[in-house]
């Protein structure tokens, strides 16, 4: 069975290790692992989805399914908790880069959005620096969370 819980500090190397294995970059991803959800199934991390908060609103990020559990529907599911999360965080909109999978997350209601804006909502992350490992990545933007209806997974 799987479970999807929210990250604890014994989760990194498991999380760093996928992101590696997924073609993710690691960087950042200790600072922000409180806001990690992570599953995990027979003592082994198969899905993990970040989010980094700003002001009214989260970066989602390093969402990666393992190879043997694509498929399945877990990269759905985590990434409906991980937007349940940011809502129940404050955020009135998620904004995240990606550079393949744009049709996937078209599902939940993103969008296209500016680089520049996210840029400006989140000038530390690692994911938005210019030139920095998002650099080539489509931007994008869901802006009504009021649909996300999955409940928050427990601590």
């Amino acid at each position: 069975m799987i479970r999807i819980r929210r990250a604890i500090p014994t989760d990194l190397d498991g999380v760093l290790g996928l992101l590696q294995r997924s073609g993710l970059p690691g960087e950042g991803v200790e600072e922000h692992l409180a806001r990690f959800l992570v599953a995990e199934e027979d003592g082994r991390l198969v899905a993990a989805a970040g989010l980094e908060m700003g002001d009214g609103c989260a970066l989602l990020r390093s969402v990666a399914v393992a190879p043997s559990a694509r498929g399945t529907g877990l990269g759905v599911e985590i990434v409906r908790q991980a937007l349940r999360f940011a809502r129940a965080s404050g955020a009135q909109a998620v904004y995240l880069l990606t550079e393949s999978a744009g049709p996937f997350f078209l599902r939940f209601g993103f969008g296209p959005a500016l680089r520049a804006e996210i840029e400006a909502l989140f000038p530390h992350s690692s994911q938005t620096r210019l030139g920095g490992l998002c650099a080539s990545s489509e931007p994008m933007v869901l802006r009504d969370l009021s649909r996300v209806t999955v409940p928050m997974p427990r601590p």
